[in-house]
């Protein structure tokens, strides 16, 4: 079977806590660990001795569908055995290494390891899945510390069943806010600042099947399915493409208290694929509902004149926040001055200094 995209999340049964041997877990740096660890690989095979396949065969087949059929090899032996998660997040011209295997009477995740040293690939295991990344790639980072510091509602959010299908990175992000709001008592949003449409990763196509994960867990892997990564923040999860610098603003001025403005929230906001000057305009409107001071913002020409679509919605989000994330969207920053805020580009990072050449000549 030919996978049609790379990127994907295999769900292999009900997800489950991987419960392996203390003594396994403790030498794993922050709860995750390679599975060439070798009392790992001992407590794991242990730990699942009833997932043992009888047959494994193929021929030619992409690492997706390698990992698809050992998906239901295990389910076939489970007999009530919980199979972790498997998340695949391997780099372009992976997916081109195909596997060409015929193996007998295997364990589960020893078959698991002869597939990934045919792809140059290679798996560890975190809390709630069996990540599979290329080898010698770094584990993926986890947001739980902060979370658990900023937004702790967020980390108690378990959802029960996730199905996202050929979604690009943004709609299954936005997915998965919208099923963990109607997983909490109160219904509470969850504030997301994504990035453009425009942008390559907000279009990567995500494939995600789980059952029983944790809200910042799936959040977490579509973020990295789609090359992107995520901050938490007080009052929303910023989604960026690595590398890209956090919001900025005027922290001075705008939280020191000397803009009347400071202690405004904006109940609700949204913008759909609106201009720079109509997603202000519209800020501009709300905040005047709901304090007697009214917003000005002097927007430079460069901004208005550059064709962008801005998309935001925010619920109970203090104004200067909003300004900021607004802000981030647009690659600019703001200054506040006693009359107005200056919505400016970011400035251009500087080209690298060339070192000065030697002089041969003598």
């Amino acid at each position: 079977m030919k996978a049609s995209h790379s990127l994907c999340i295999l769900t292999l049964g009900i997800s489950s806590y991987l419960a392996v041997s203390a003594g396994a877990v403790a030498q794993a740096e922050n709860g995750r660990a390679r599975f060439q660890d070798r009392a790992l690989r001992e407590a794991i095979n242990q730990r699942y001795h009833s997932l043992r396949l009888a047959k494994v065969e193929l021929r030619d087949a992409p690492l997706d569908s390698a990992v698809e059929y050992l998906h239901a090899k295990a389910m076939a032996v489970a007999r009530g055995v919980s199979v972790p998660n498997f998340v695949v997040i391997v780099p372009q011209g992976v997916e081109s290494r195909n596997v060409d295997i015929r193996l007998n009477d295997i364990p589960l995740f020893e078959a698991l390891a002869y597939i990934c040293d045919q792809t140059g690939t290679e798996f560890s295991f975190e809390p709630n899945a069996v990540v599979v990344c290329a080898k010698g790639a770094p584990l993926p980072r986890s947001n739980l510390a902060d979370l658990a510091l900023l937004c702790p509602w967020l980390t108690a959010i378990n959802l029960a069943k996730i199905d996202i299908r050929s979604m690009s990175m943004n709609d299954a992000l936005e997915y998965l806010a919208e099923k963990a709001r109607k997983a909490t008592s109160d219904e509470r949003t969850i504030n997301l600042v994504l990035p453009p449409d425009t942008d390559n990763n907000a279009s990567k196509i995500i494939n995600l099947r789980a059952d029983n994960m944790p809200f910042a867990e799936a959040f977490r892997y579509v973020c990295l399915l789609g090359g992107a990564d995520f901050v938490v923040e007080p009052h929303a999860l910023i989604v960026a493409s690595a590398g890209k610098p956090l919001p900025t603003g005027d922290p001075e001025e705008s939280r020191s208290g000397r803009s009347p403005l400071w202690k405004v929230v904006v109940p609700k906001f949204s913008v759909q694929q609106v201009s720079v000057t109509d997603a202000f305009a519209c800020l501009k409107h709300l905040t005047e509902k709901v304090s007697p001071m009214t917003p000005n913002f002097v927007i430079q020409a460069s901004l208005t004149s550059t064709p962008q679509e801005m998309t935001l919605n925010l619920e109970e989000m203090p104004f200067f926040e909003a300004v900021r994330y607004l802000c981030y969207l647009s690659d600019s920053r703001y200054t506040v001055e006693k009359y107005a805020i200056n919505i400016v580009p970011q400035p251009k990072p500087e080209p690298p200094k060339e070192e000065p050449k030697a002089d041969d000549t003598q």
